[in-house]
């Protein structure tokens, strides 16, 4: 005969198994359900953000990874602007770089004179007298005369640099401004370190050169909105897109107005002035300093260069221009959106 005493007690045991069963499944799942860290600072003049998605578990190492790679971003920073006092600066004074004693900006010079080759001068890294001329740099932007513009480009030549096993070398004339390259050089370094700490869902976002790879949170595509060159407050489209970068270059941000006509912070290295008809282009790549440069290089080709340029490499882009007529077009190549 089955004792009572012994069926209540293992009824309640089994109660309090199951009990126990569903805190540890609840545990497990809070350790493992999705979050995701966003964090911003302040460098390279601008707003740089960085998102990873991963669980709590691991909440405190994706914090100490996104420290580290904003100390890292303010380092690569120093070394890549001529105005602060690091590697470029240097370089530009002195004439001569090493591989082995500044290989990150031996590396980012290289990939320069690549693309300045690629896109024959449209984007050059030698163009700082121009910026230097037109003001641009140090926020207080004028109109130079065409004596000024003719004898700034003299000294904007990329074919200047010579890279010999591993050193580069110039003429003292020469100096290199990077910014339309080095920004997204250093979301892709960012990148590469976050990758290497085990993280694979993640954005980066520095004041508009986005790379992203993996997914968000709900396990989608990230996001991208693409900025209306016309109004801050509206998108040209959206981006679903993943281990990706993203860049646009436009005339929105940095330009002024002098008797009724716009002049904006690209400029052309062949001709010294910025384009007058170009608003934004954008170019979606597996590299962010490719991005960069290139949007840099299309702005400058125009419409029709432009475009041209991207279909022959396979170059997924976006131009928003103004035609002949001040009609405003939009035009993206086949596979853009994709």
């Amino acid at each position: 005969m089955t004792n009572p005493t012994c069926l209540k007690k293992s009824k309640w045991k089994l109660i309090l198994i199951t009990i126990l069963f569903f805190i540890v499944l609840f545990f497990s799942s809070c350790k493992s359900k999705k979050i995701e860290i966003t964090r911003t600072t302040l460098s390279m003049g601008t707003f740089v953000q960085i998102d990873i998605v991963t669980n709590i578990k691991y909440e405190e190492k994706a914090n100490s990874v996104i420290d580290e790679s904003f100390k890292q971003i303010k380092k690569y920073d120093a070394e890549f602007d001529y105005r602060k006092k690091g590697d470029l600066n240097r370089f530009n004074r002195d004439s001569i770089i090493e591989k082995e004693k500044s290989p990150q900006l031996f590396n980012l010079i290289q990939k320069s004179i690549i693309i300045a080759k690629l896109t024959n001068g449209a984007f050059d890294p030698t163009i700082y007298p121009l910026v230097k001329l037109w003001g641009f740099d140090d926020g207080h932007p004028v109109l130079p005369s065409v004596d000024e513009i003719k004898r700034a480009l003299k000294n904007v030549n990329y074919r200047k640099v010579k890279i010999v096993n591993y050193k580069i070398t110039k003429p003292s004339s020469i100096k290199l401004d990077l910014s339309a390259i080095a920004k997204g050089h250093i979301v892709d370094l960012t990148s590469r370190y976050i990758k290497s700490k085990g993280f694979t869902d993640f954005l980066i976002n520095a004041g508009g050169d986005i790379f992203v790879s993996g997914f968000n949170k709900r396990g989608e595509k990230w996001k991208i909105a693409i900025q209306d060159p016309f109004n801050p407050d509206k998108y040209s489209g959206i981006l679903n897109i993943t281990n990706s970068a993203v860049v646009t270059s436009g005339d929105y941000e940095n330009f002024f107005i002098k008797d009724d006509k716009k002049y904006c912070h690209i400029l052309n290295p062949k001709t010294g002035y910025p384009p007058f008809n170009m608003h934004s282009v954008t170019i979606i790549s597996e590299e962010t300093s490719f991005s960069d440069a290139v949007a840099t290089a299309v702005f400058v080709m125009g419409p029709d260069k432009g475009f041209n340029f991207l279909k022959n490499n396979n170059i997924r882009g976006l131009l928003i221009f103004t035609d002949q007529n001040k009609k405003v077009i939009y035009k993206a190549t086949k596979n853009f959106w994709e």
